[in-house]
């Protein structure tokens, strides 16, 4: 597009850059005689951008100040200011506002769909929220969790088993005294020995649970089990019975608890049947000692089932034995005499006599559901002792 000379006469510039000079062309005159010609300045840059800079002013344009600008730059701003004040024609106008109009368009479209999407990203963000929800709380339901029983739950248990296995003691051992009399001495002994060290191998080992003829090394076995856990509690106690707890809670549910549960229930039956305790056993069918065995297993597994219900608590288990109660306290809260000695609570006529056996140990938990005070114990069952020789006699 040719221009009008006179609009653009003072407010041309044209300069080259050739080491150290600039050529610059006079915007004051444009002579026909000297028309194109380019007159040498040796100036510096500084000198250069400062004449750039001055002739915006002159001429009314704003050009960028600052020192990342150079006169490139502001020559080029100021060349861009000059050609926006040439006249527009009305198409160029016409266009120009469609353009606008166009721009204005895009602007609201490109609003409108921004708010679209932030509505999209906030209901997105609420529906993994409910998927999360949902999924812990499918997870939740899935995954063993502990409660701690409170202690006349435990009694209640430990009270009921008591009694079934005195129900099985009566209606399976031998009647008659006289058929008793006919045991040796020495078999006696191994059975009362027997009856406390099959109840004691349950709840004296926090992880009997777990198969010790695992020999892949895919798991650990029970003593070893055990070696962890005494060498935690040597580091932080509390921070071990919680670990053995949570042991004991994550085991508690599945098949693989209750098979290994019934394989140790069998062990122990198979073994309790063939050893002397056998010589204080009532003869019957076929019939009445498959049923014998069932309800012995059946006992077992329910001894198991408690013996894990304890030590899945935070407080710290101990049974107590013959060796640990040697003397009769009939006040003491961690023994009871036989009930063959008729004792009343207020009878101290055993009192400082020896133990002859346990029964059934006392179990006591040391500790509270808060891992805190493991030297604070309480009795959950006594331990039922003969005493003396007076058995039968008192």
């Amino acid at each position: 597009m040719v221009q009008d000379r006179s609009s653009i006469q003072q407010k041309h510039i044209q300069w080259t850059h050739a080491s150290n000079c600039k050529t610059v062309v006079c915007p004051l005159k444009w002579p026909s005689q000297n028309r194109g010609q380019r007159i040498i300045h040796p100036e510096s840059t500084s000198a250069f951008d400062q004449r750039v800079t001055t002739f915006g002013k002159s001429s009314g344009i704003k050009t960028p100040s600052g020192n990342n600008l150079g006169p490139f730059s502001k020559l080029f701003y100021a060349s861009e200011a000059i050609l926006k004040q040439q006249p527009l024609g009305p198409a160029r106008v016409e266009k120009t506002k469609q353009l606008h109009e166009y721009i204005k368009q895009m602007e609201r479209e490109k609003s409108e769909l921004e708010r679209h999407c932030s509505k999209l990203e906030s209901e997105c963000k609420r529906l993994q929220s409910v998927v999360l929800q949902q999924r812990e709380g499918v997870l939740g339901s899935l995954r063993p969790k502990w409660f701690p029983k409170e202690d006349r739950t435990i009694q209640f248990e430990l009270t009921k088993l008591q009694t079934t296995m005195r129900s099985w003691s009566r209606e399976y051992s031998l009647a008659d005294e006289t058929e008793i009399e006919k045991v040796p001495a020495a078999e006696k002994n191994m059975v009362i020995k027997q009856l406390e060290g099959y109840y004691v191998q349950i709840f004296t080992d926090p992880f009997f649970f777990i198969d010790t003829r695992n020999n892949n090394m895919t798991g650990p076995g029970s003593p070893n089990m055990a070696s962890i856990y005494e060498t935690l509690m040597q580091i932080d106690e509390a921070e071990a019975h919680i670990w053995r707890s949570d042991t004991g809670t994550n085991s508690s549910t599945g098949f693989s608890f209750s098979q290994r549960l019934q394989e140790l229930s069998n062990s122990f039956v198979d073994n309790f049947i063939t050893s002397p305790a056998r010589a204080l056993l009532r003869p019957g069918t076929d019939t009445d000692l498959i049923q014998r065995n069932m309800k012995l297993r059946d006992l077992y597994y329910r001894a198991g089932e408690i013996a894990l219900l304890l030590w899945a608590q935070r407080v710290h288990i101990r049974c107590y034995g013959q060796q640990d109660l040697q003397v009769f306290d009939v006040d003491s809260p961690m023994m009871s005499a036989h009930r063959l000695h008729r004792l009343d609570d207020d009878d101290h006529r055993l009192d400082g006599k020896m133990v002859l056996a346990s029964i059934q140990p006392a179990v006591l938990a040391f500790g509270n559901e808060d891992a805190e005070y493991y030297d604070v114990s309480k009795t959950w069952m006594p331990a039922v002792v003969l005493v003396g020789n007076n058995m039968g006699a008192a």
